[in-house]
């Protein structure tokens, strides 16, 4: 059998590139036979061997496995595939020499396969011989070929309780190939076919250089440039460039010409996607004599939205007046008309309401008690909950219910109750049950001391004389009525009450004996008088008792002179009828007073 190999898909360079054909195991490391070498244990091509289809080496240029020619000697560009012939006892079975007399996969025939408890013995597929409990030996699941091949290995197998070899364990099989400088897949080749590469990437360099393909190198994905920098940038048959960076310094055309002087084409200086939009519009440029543009002139570039009642889009967005809260000019009612306050307008300015609110009347900044809503937030008395509440005034006997009504100046709640007058408390000194009226003092609370509501008491120092009490014949005012010994039957019968004492109403000796009342006849004698006064008027016979002020040598009581005048005889030049009535003694007529009076003496 023979092995045809292609160049181009088995040799990344000249003679350089082992690809496992045979599968045969080896011992001897670099040992060789006919077109293959001892490499890890296994034979393989030997691709120096050169082997052309006519059997001599091969002298013509080879392909690179990116298909690229290259000019160097040594490499093939013709597309013969070489011809590479199996050593017996193994055949060509696709693609693989493999051995027909020992391959489970190919025994006896390529593709001949035995049964997972067979093994191929001199080329056919019989039983499997039973193992002894514990015995070990190497295995290998993967494809023929591909055992101890780049990241490949084989495993071990252990014979089992039932003397049957059980499965392989730890065997390393093909796997996709990945960027890791490894042969995952077993073919002889490290992270052939750019594996996880090919993607475009920036290189981090300058114009061209730029551009580069993602590319495994040495097991790692590195950006690899796919153009190199030009000596100077290519400007061109006229001089303008061709707008890329060929120099790779960072500047587009650099030492071109912009333009042909004179020429003009259509400009637009706003950002991309605006021009045609609401008003933007593109303009022109021209270029001058220096092959440079000039400035874009006449083109309308985005401006901010105006919110004008235009229907125009400055900002060049494909909406009109957006972000815009109203249109200049425009008017709307501000503020409110709740409670006091009153609404005003409001006008757009630059697309925003104004802060003025004109005619407005705003809230006050505090609510005021006078049933008016003056902080306009629907409640007339907000901060003033406790009106109409009942509330009181004044203290102790003073305190009165009222309402709680506003201030006159509405600044807060007060009550309208009127504190009571007070009780008049009188002092009762002498514990009677009446006080002293002279000592009278109103208040809302009792005074200290013995303060009593009952007044009257004409001697608060006295107990047995108040309002009321039994009044005796003792000369007080026992029961306090202003008039002193004013009670009935306070002395026995045929007696009156005279000067504070009981006395007979009966001349010289009635029942009392010598204690005769006032105005009664008394001999000349002051023992007969209860008052102790027997005034001598004009002979014995008509002596009579007096009061005993009337003989105290002063003017008291109703006098109107010294002794004389009132409950005594009458005065000097006192009006009368008899000499009897005169403490002169003596009645006579007096023409200065045109009538009888008290005289000093008869004539």
């Amino acid at each position: 059998m023979t092995l045809l190999v292609f160049a181009g898909s088995l040799l990344f360079g000249a003679c350089s590139f082992e690809t496992p054909l045979s599968g045969l195991e080896c011992a001897d490391e670099n040992a060789t036979r006919p077109g293959e070498v001892c490499q890890d244990g296994y034979w393989r091509i030997d691709a120096d061997a050169g082997l052309d289809a006519e059997g001599g080496a091969d002298v013509e240029l080879d392909v690179e496995l990116d298909a690229t020619p290259d000019v160097e000697p040594g490499e093939d560009v013709d597309t013969t595939p070489d011809i590479v012939e199996c050593v017996a006892p193994e055949e060509l079975c696709g693609g693989a020499c493999v051995d027909l007399d020992t391959d489970v996969a190919n025994c006896g025939a390529c593709g001949t396969s035995c049964a997972g408890a067979e093994e191929c013995v001199a080329g056919a597929c019989v039983p499997e011989a039973a193992c002894e409990v514990g015995d070990e030996r190497s295995c290998y699941t993967g494809p023929a070929g591909t055992k101890g091949v780049g990241s490949c290995e084989a495993g071990l197998q252990v014979c089992n309780s039932d003397n049957e070899w059980g499965d392989c364990q730890g065997d390393v099989t093909p796997q996709d190939e990945v960027c890791n400088g490894e042969d995952d897949n077993c073919d002889g080749a490290v992270d052939e076919n750019n594996p996880e590469g090919g993607a475009s990437c920036d290189t981090g360099a300058l114009g061209i250089c730029a551009d580069g393909v993602e590319t495994c190198t040495e097991g790692a994905i590195e950006c690899v440039p796919t153009r190199s920098a030009s000596p100077a940038e290519e400007c061109g048959t006229d001089g303008t460039g061709n707008g890329q960076d060929n120099d790779c310094n960072g500047q587009v055309d650099d030492g071109c010409a912009s333009c042909v002087p004179g020429e003009s084409k259509p400009c637009y200086s706003g950002p991309p996607g605006t021009e045609g939009v609401g008003v933007c519009d593109g303009g022109a440029q021209t270029c001058n004599g220096n092959g440079e543009w000039g400035a874009c002139q006449g083109d309308i570039t985005p401006s901010a939205e105006l919110c004008n009642d235009d229907g125009k889009d400055e900002n060049c967005d494909g909406a009109v007046n957006e972000g815009c809260a109203c249109l200049n000019g425009a008017t709307e009612s501000c503020g409110t008309d709740v409670g006091m306050c009153s609404t005003g307008v409001r006008t757009c300015v630059d697309g925003k309401w104004g802060t003025e609110c004109a005619g407005e009347v705003g809230p006050a900044p505090a609510e005021l008690c006078d049933g008016s809503d003056h902080d306009c937030d629907g409640d007339t008395h907000n901060g003033f909950e406790g009106l109409g509440t009942e509330c009181f005034v004044g203290v102790g006997a003073c305190r009165n219910a009222g309402t709680m009504v506003c201030k006159g100046d509405g600044s807060g709640l007060e009550c309208d109750g009127t504190p009571l007058p007070g009780l008049t408390y009188y002092l009762d000194s002498d514990g009677d049950g009446f006080g002293d009226s002279a000592s009278a003092v109103t208040a809302c609370e009792p005074p200290s001391g013995d303060h009593i509501l009952t007044g009257g008491d004409c001697d608060d120092s006295n107990a047995d004389i108040y309002p009321g009490a039994t009044e005796l014949c003792d000369g007080l005012d026992n029961n306090c009525s202003g008039t002193i010994d004013d009670g009935s039957n306070m002395c026995g019968a045929d007696q009156s009450c005279q000067d504070g004492g009981c006395c007979d109403e009966s001349y010289l000796g009635g029942p009392n004996g010598g204690n005769s009342c006032n105005g009664q006849l008394c001999n000349g004698d002051d023992a007969h008088c209860a008052s102790g006064f027997c005034e001598d008027i004009t002979g014995p016979s008509n002596d009579a008792c007096f009061p005993a002020h009337c003989n105290d040598g002063a003017q008291n009581e109703d006098e109107t002179g010294i002794d004389c005048g009132g409950s005594c005889l009458k005065c000097w030049a006192d009006q009368c009828t008899d000499d009897s009535e005169c403490k002169t003694g003596y009645c006579n007529w007096r023409t200065v007073y045109n009538a009888r009076v008290c005289t000093w003496a008869r004539n």
